[in-house]
C-alpha cells in the first residue's frame, strides 16, 4: 500500500473495522487500477507527443520542397508564355499579308459559294414552276 492507501486505511479502521477498511483500500485499489488500464490506451504519453512532433516537422519540410517545386514549374511556365508572346511579336510583316491574303481566299470563296446557292435555287423554282404547268395542263385537257 501506498501513503494514500494507508492514511484512507487508518480513517476507515475507526470507522469500519480493520477487515471491512482493507477490503475497501484493496477495491477502490483494483478499481483505480482497471481505470487506468483502460485509460492507457487513450491517453497519449511523452513518447507519443514527440512521435507526433517529429511527424509534423517532417510534414512542414515535405511542404516547403512542395512549394519549392511550384515555384521552379511556375517560372517555368512563365518563361514559356513569354516565348510564345515574343513569338507572336515578332511575326513579320510577309507572315502578316500571308494572313490577309489567306483571309482575302476564304471571303472569295463563301462568295463564290453563296452565288452558287442562290443560282441552284432559282433553278430548282424553275423546275417546279415547269412541272405545275405540266401537271396543269395535263389536268384540265381531259
Amino acid at each position: 500500500m501506498q501513503i494514500a492507501e494507508i492514511e484512507l486505511y487508518e480513517i476507515l479502521k475507526g470507522k469500519l473495522g480493520e477487515k471491512e477498511a482493507k477490503t475497501l483500500v484493496e477495491y477502490i485499489e483494483t478499481k483505480v487500477g482497471k481505470e487506468l488500464e483502460e485509460k492507457k490506451d487513450i491517453l497519449a504519453t511523452k513518447k507519443d507527443i514527440n512521435e507526433l512532433k517529429i511527424d509534423i516537422n517532417e510534414l512542414k519540410m515535405a511542404t516547403k520542397k512542395d512549394i519549392n517545386e511550384l515555384k521552379i514549374d511556375i517560372n517555368e511556365l512563365r518563361m514559356a508564355a513569354k516565348e510564345d508572346i515574343n513569338e507572336l511579336r515578332t511575326a513579320t510583316k510577309e507572315d502578316i499579308n500571308e494572313l490577309k491574303i489567306e483571309i482575302e481566299k476564304v471571303r472569295t470563296e463563301m462568295e463564290r459559294t453563296r452565288s452558287d446557292i442562290i443560282k441552284w435555287m432559282f433553278l430548282f423554282w424553275i423546275g417546279q414552276l415547269a412541272s405545275l404547268i405540266a401537271i396543269l395542263q395535263i389536268f384540265f385537257r381531259k
